[in-house]
């Protein structure tokens, strides 16, 4: 959807009258040792106005994860170590800013177990370690630039029966 010319703040959008979008995903994953596997996934899309042969807002950039597992099964200890990334957005209309292209480091440790009849798992996360200074490119509207968060962690604990 274009943005209206002269909308100012208070963007208004419009339709477009033919749209196309083509992309792929792609998705691997490598058992390397007992226990360990390596996995990674990449995605890429385009949307275009057929109309007015112009890009179109809210396509996410080619994007991915590269991550190592190590997980020893049903119960016990797991963690994983993931690079998120996602290439810079050039591939938009007149009017929308372009975004930069971004890199985060996470990791994520647990503990499953069982208790009569439920299976439990206790889990800590730790998201953007490195703490950068980004923007999701699909975060953003209306004018509206919103950052990522930086440094943070969560402790959940799962509990299914």
């Amino acid at each position: 959807m274009p943005i209206v010319e002269g909308a100012g703040p208070d963007e208004r959008m419009q339709n477009v009258n033919k749209a196309e979008y083509q992309g792929f995903e792609l998705e691997g994953e490598w058992l390397f040792a007992p226990q360990w596997t390596a996995y990674a996934t990449l995605a890429y899309v385009e949307g275009r106005d057929q109309t007015g042969d112009e890009y179109l807002r809210f396509v996410p950039p080619m994007n991915g994860l590269l991550g190592v597992r190590f997980d020893q099964g049903e119960t016990g200890f797991w963690g994983a170590l993931e690079l998120d990334w996602a290439a810079q957005q050039d591939h938009t209309p007149k009017g929308v800013p372009r975004n930069s292209g971004w890199t985060t480091l996470n990791a994520r440790v647990g503990y499953r177990f069982a208790v009569g009849a439920t299976r439990q798992e206790f889990i800590l996360a730790a998201e953007n370690l490195a703490d950068a200074d980004y923007t999701n490119y699909l975060s953003t509207s209306r004018g509206v630039e919103l950052r990522e968060p930086g440094v943070n962690a969560t402790a959940t604990w799962r509990l299914e029966f």
